[in-house]
């Protein structure tokens, strides 16, 4: 009976512990299954991280924060940064202090100090690629410290940045050559940043405003401005320039010079943009019209003082021409009732041969008191006056042989004037008749 009972106990014993194996197996099962699905994760994210580091443009290094810092690891990617193999650069305790460009080694390893300090450290340098030539490096390190606090690991960040060093030097050349030309040139140039302040000013912008070198940097150019309307209307248009960006258009004003002086300018914008296309900033050219407004003022004065004068003739010449009608008509009433009264009673007296000339004298008479020769004059001022004398008689109907008599000359001299008178008049060669011509001359 006994024996009976310690078997049922010993049965369920074993009974008992083959249940708790069963679940201690189950349970070691599930924790091989996630061990295991970790370790796939940590495989899948290990590959990942080989990936990202071996076709990233930073080289992730580790090395020792004493001696010469010799690496102890580096990234696959130090074969396209650099062209060396991950043992290279390992391999010799001296590789990166060796291959620092001998100008800047002394620079870099006097502020290596500062990574223990501060346990951060970045700097830039240049660094031989395998192929011979300096690469510029930005290199950014970090220090590790144990749990007692003591220098572990120096984590760094290695990237090529030579062609941002090309693209600042070639500002930088450009910036100097900018500098060196405003030094030389005879046009004020300044350089402000967007609120107004000079950063730059060349000699001529100094000697326009009466400063010497270097006074001018740091102050606004509104303090320029010799009223306060002028800054106030200078504020503004710096304002509308930044926040609008229109394309800028000369501004003219009047700026006061460091001794008092008042001086016309002007002001011609060239815009200085980030990145982003923010404005930071303009560089101007200022010119001196001081003496061009004062000379635009003395021929405005001078303008008008011309307009006053010329109303001035204008209305002596309209006197003029009034008095002038006056004494051609006195002259006129004068001929004809003091002269030609005698003419009449000498024809009176004469025989009747010498009648002809008495005849001729009341003609002319007649005519000076017509408009006949006058226009004949003013329209034909390049006849003489034989030419003007045969014309006209022609026009009285006088034959060739009458105005030979008359002047005392030969026929043919009458008919080479006739021909000169058509080719005065252009009417040579045509059907035009010299008497009808002349007869037309009496408006």
């Amino acid at each position: 009976m006994v024996k009976k009972t310690i078997d049922q106990k010993l049965k369920q014993r074993v009974n008992e512990r083959t249940a708790e194996l069963l679940i201690s197996n189950e349970k070691l099962r599930s924790e091989i299954a996630e061990l295991k699905k970790a370790e796939e994760a940590l495989s899948d994210t290990n590959q990942t991280l080989e990936h990202l580091l071996g076709t990233s443009a930073v080289m992730i290094y580790r090395c020792d924060p004493s001696g010469d810092y010799p690496a102890t690891f580096v990234t696959d990617n130090i074969r396209e940064i650099l062209g060396y193999e991950p043992d290279e650069f390992i391999k010799k305790p001296s590789f990166w202090s060796d291959r620092i460009h001998p100008d800047d080694a002394p620079r870099i390893f006097a502020e290596l100090p500062n990574l223990f300090e501060n346990s951060n450290h970045i700097h830039e340098y240049r660094f031989l690629h395998k192929n011979g030539s300096y690469r510029w490096m930005l290199d950014h390190l970090k220090l590790i410290k144990n749990a007692e606090g003591n220098h572990q690991d120096i984590i760094g960040s290695f990237i090529d940045i030579t062609e941002r060093k090309q693209v600042e030097r070639a500002l930088q050349e450009s910036e100097k050559r900018f500098r060196d030309l405003a030094e030389i040139i005879p046009h004020g140039i300044q350089e402000i940043d967007e609120k107004g302040i000079i950063i730059f000013s060349n000699p001529a912008h100094n000697k326009i405003h009466g400063y010497s070198v270097g006074e001018l940097v740091g102050k606004s150019i509104l303090d320029l401005a010799a009223t306060e309307k002028d800054k106030e209307e200078m504020k503004e248009y710096l304002e509308y320039l930044v926040n609008e960006k229109p394309a800028p258009t000369p501004w003219t004003g009047i700026d006061q010079t460091k001794d008092g002086r008042l001086i016309d300018v002007q002001v011609d914008w060239n815009y200085k943009f980030d990145n982003e296309g923010n404005v930071i900033g303009f560089i101007s050219v200022i010119t001196d019209i001081t003496e061009q407004e004062r000379t635009k003022e003395a021929l405005e004065k001078e303008k008008r003082n011309l307009e006053e004068t010329n109303i001035e003739l204008r209305v002596l010449l309209r006197e003029s021409d009034i008095n002038k009608e006056e004494l051609e008509k006195n002259m006129l009433v004068n001929i004809k009732n003091l002269l030609l009264p005698y003419v009449v009673e000498l024809e009176s007296r004469l025989p009747a041969e010498e009648k002809l000339y008495t005849e001729v004298i009341k003609s002319n008479i007649n005519e000076i008191t017509s408009s006949f020769s006058r226009k004949l004059i003013n329209i034909y001022s390049k006849l003489t006056p034989r030419e003007i004398q045969v014309a006209d008689f022609i026009r009285q109907g006088r034959t060739n042989k009458e105005i030979a008599k008359l002047l005392n000359i030969t026929p043919s001299a009458v008919d080479f004037h006739r021909r000169n008178l058509r080719i005065k008049f252009n009417i040579r060669g045509k059907k035009t008749n010299l008497r009808s011509q002349l007869l037309s001359l009496v408006g």
